[in-house]
């Protein structure tokens, strides 16, 4: 998505603790973002996380914009 919008900084989280998993995952896909590990449960339904691949759009501001393409476009001005 960082190139597809520049300016957008991304953030991966995820439930898996295992950081040999998440070094595998980095390397299989080319992620070069940093990346939560452990979700907790009390975490991902504050972000109505129901599973993954999941994203959210936060603002600048601090606000949630939304959890789409549009969000990321109005967060981005494009």
């Amino acid at each position: 998505m960082r190139k597809k919008y520049p300016g957008l900084e991304v953030i991966g989280a995820t439930e898996v603790k295992d950081l040999g998993a998440i070094k595998g995952f980095r390397e299989r896909s080319g992620a070069d973002y940093p990346i939560l590990h452990g979700l907790e449960a009390d975490v991902k339904k504050a972000y109505g996380v129901k599973g993954f691949p999941f994203f959210v759009v936060i603002n600048k501001d601090g606000t949630i914009a939304g959890s789409d393409d549009a969000a990321i476009k109005s967060a981005v001005g494009a």
